[in-house]
């Protein structure tokens, strides 16, 4: 669409704009805890103009049963969803908690303890939640609103779904807690596209590329 619109300069690759994950110490962490043990759930926590934690929190409501023994933990909370979290706890019978504000180093372990991740939006780009559950083994759930189909096929090493339907995200999700194989098999296939795809050394040198690139053209 921009070179349509006139557009001449070039156009550079398109790569993740955290830079990638180090790989060295991802390997070391998502090994621990052999993924189909798992028993953590992720959910992004975001509730405002884009994000949707709510319709998240109500799918998990439908999966109380299949929840038995797991424990849900929120990241990046708004505090829009803190009472619903507390109903979900107290009169529901989820095992669910919100994660304070935490370091990355500390949420990357969360995600290599998880058996999955669930984020719920309007509207994303790459979801780099995403992106560190696929390489720490986590099985990923994430609307179908971002561009997660670059990085996931789904049904076989992700789950595309819609945002506004949390019955359609129970049946997701109630298939990735029972289904052993299949979140083994995701966490095998996302990590080869962590190493082709999301280190760190290599998109440092790209990225520099990119402004060698922009510096050597004449002004």
């Amino acid at each position: 669409m921009a070179k349509e619109l006139g557009l001449q300069a070039e156009v550079m690759p398109v790569m993740p704009n955290t830079g990638g994950l180090n790989l060295d110490l991802v390997n070391s962490l998502r090994s621990i805890h052999p993924v189909a043990q798992r028993k953590i759930l992720m959910v992004k926590g975001y509730q405002h103009f884009a994000g949707r934690a709510l319709t998240a929190l109500d799918a998990l409501e439908r999966c109380v049963v299949e929840l038995k023994g797991y424990q849900v933990v929120v990241f990046s909370a708004s505090p829009e969803i803190f009472g619903r979290v507390e109903e979900l706890r107290d009169f529901v019978g989820i095992d669910i908690k919100v994660l304070p504000h935490a370091s990355h180093d500390v949420v990357l372990r969360m995600f290599s303890r998880a058996r999955a991740y669930l984020g719920v939006s309007v509207s994303d780009a790459i979801s780099t939640s995403m992106l560190e559950a696929m390489a720490m083994g986590a099985f990923p759930i994430q609307t179908n609103t971002s561009c997660c189909s670059e990085w996931i096929t789904c049904g076989k090493s992700g789950f595309e779904i819609p945002v506004d339907d949390p019955e359609a995200i129970a049946i997701r999700l109630k298939r990735v807690l029972a289904d052993d194989e299949l979140v083994e098999s995701a966490a095998a296939i996302n990590w080869v596209t962590v190493q082709e795809r999301l280190d760190q050394k290599v998109l440092k040198e790209k990225a520099a590329g990119f402004y060698r690139t922009i510096f050597s053209k004449e002004v």
